[in-house]
């Protein structure tokens, strides 16, 4: 009978610093693979038009929604990425915000 698979590690997540990055893929090599591997991908990749919101707290300030998803059964995924933009502050402030999930 085969032993069973070990318990996953405790934490699962790598942090991998730029320097690291950069030694081990350098810019160009990056983007030659990404122009590679990505047009096999591109047609089952949806990206609606970015939606904006005005936001009552300030006249210039929004809230931007892009969604996006893939049914592509080698990258199955969907994310949401969320924009607040408050143009008006000050400049101790950010005046953009933003997360992916």
């Amino acid at each position: 009978m085969a032993a069973p698979p070990p318990p996953p590690p405790a934490n699962p997540f790598v942090y991998i610093d730029a320097a690291a990055l950069h030694s081990v893929l350098p810019f160009p090599s990056l983007i030659s693979h990404l122009r590679a591997g990505l047009p096999a991908f591109s047609a089952g990749i949806q990206c609606p038009h970015r939606v904006s919101f005005p936001l009552p707290t300030a006249p210039s300030a929004s809230l931007l929604l892009m969604p996006s998803w893939s049914a592509h059964p080698s990258l199955p995924y969907l994310a949401l990425k969320a924009v607040t933009s408050f143009p008006s502050n000050s400049p101790r402030l950010p005046s953009v915000h933003a997360a992916v999930s």
